[in-house]
């Protein structure tokens, strides 16, 4: 039997989450592979979050009959997003009580009355309130459950008395890695074999599983850094504007248009700024006014938001290959969508989260189906400060 079973819902996300655990590695296929085999640490993207409240249901009640484990991690998107309330609704009827600390304080997501804020912000008021594939306007967490199924809450600071008879979800407050801490302490202390948040938490529970993680060695098959990033997250645009204006060259793939002439044209500038410089940039969007047209773009074609994002990360992940088919380059991918469909382009059936370079950014190695090791740096699409791209160019240059 597993030890502990990581369930997330998009892959940066299980990657973000799944390097705090010692020896955790994602199949990319939808299936688990060899659910069967004992294991300390087994990592499953059940790739839902953007699915249906019944598919979230259906199909974190199959990966827990597929994957007997002592002990469930649920790991929640720290902006909320997806269906939130069914996944820890469905794990706790499933499973029992569910210790559950949405903190990420490294991140700037904190809870305070069982409320989420962004660096002070309330969640609802962020630019999570306006995601264009899965906003999210409620932030108070007790509220967010009851809109999705009827399972009992109850909201605590660190420490605070839990009865021995509750049966629903602990919503722990936290604000500081301290916190976040003791919340850990407290929920293995009590004997809970369920657990939910986001990397934040993650972090606290293995290291008071597992003790300190330990020292890696950063090896890259080339220290140029090729960024690929579909997000349009605020965050993303403000990192990818950044680079740009501190001289970071950047390739829109969309300059021009949307044909195939665009986007050969697009691969071409990629290639050639590669071999003249340390790092560059393809993006779907450096900033509000390109992510605008975009948009205007596929509307005025009559496309679904959700079919946007998926040509959007196919035509992207199609340009960086052959790129990187061209000139040797570590791919740096931002977003749990533009990794999966980075994926699926490149051929990759696992990734082993080793190391955390920065909060949320993760270095791994990845695997072909020949067993051909690879070698890429993830990042989910809302975290990171605005230099953090350059920050990452210069580390490795060095």
């Amino acid at each position: 039997m597993t030890k502990l079973l990581l369930l997330a819902d998009d892959l940066t996300g299980a990657l973000d989450t799944g390097v705090f655990f010692p020896g955790a590695q994602i199949c990319l296929d939808p299936v688990p592979i060899n659910a069967a085999r004992e294991s300390k640490c087994r990592l499953l993207c059940l790739n839902n979050r953007h699915a249906a409240a019944q598919d979230t249901a259906d199909c974190i009640t199959r990966a827990l009959a597929e994957t007997p484990a002592q002990m469930v991690y649920m790991k929640t998107d720290s902006l909320l997003r997806g269906h939130v309330g069914t996944a820890l609704g469905t794990l706790a009827q499933a499973r029992g009580p569910v210790f559950f600390a949405p903190a990420y304080p490294a991140n700037g997501r904190t809870t305070v009355n069982g409320t989420v804020y962004i660096h002070g912000t309330r969640l609802s008021e962020t630019a999570a309130a306006q995601d264009p594939l899965d906003p999210v306007r409620c932030d108070v967490i007790r509220e967010l459950l009851a809109q999705e199924n009827s399972v009992q809450t109850l909201s605590i600071r660190p420490g605070d008395p839990i009865p021995q008879d509750f049966k629903g979800v602990v919503i722990c407050d936290a604000a500081t890695d301290t916190d976040l801490d003791a919340a850990a302490r407290q929920a293995l202390a009590l004997g809970f074999c369920n657990f939910a948040g986001c990397a934040g938490f993650a972090r606290a529970l293995a290291a008071a599983l597992y003790g300190p993680l330990p020292e890696m060695e950063l090896y890259l098959h080339s220290t140029r850094l090729l960024v690929i990033s579909a997000s349009v997250h605020p965050a993303t645009l403000e990192q990818l504007s950044t680079a740009r204006g501190l001289g970071i060259p950047g390739v829109w793939l969309y300059d021009g248009g949307h044909g195939q002439q665009q986007l050969e044209a697009a691969t071409e500038k990629t290639v050639r700024l590669l071999k003249s410089s340390p790092c560059t940039m393809l993006a779907v969007a450096f900033n509000d006014t390109h992510r605008r047209k975009n948009a205007n773009f596929f509307q005025s074609a009559q496309i679904s938001d959700m079919d946007t994002a998926q040509q959007i990360t196919a035509e992207l992940s199609a340009c960086a290959k052959r790129a990187l088919s061209r000139i040797s380059a570590t791919p740096f991918v931002i977003g749990g969508d533009t990794l999966r469909a980075f994926c699926n382009a490149i051929g990759l059936v696992s990734i082993a989260p080793r190391f955390s370079l920065a909060p949320g950014i993760i270095y791994c190695t990845a695997f072909d189906p020949r067993g051909r090791e690879k070698v890429l740096i993830t990042k989910s699409g809302g975290f990171g400060d605005a230099a953090c791209i350059l920050d990452l160019a210069d580390s490795l240059a060095k």
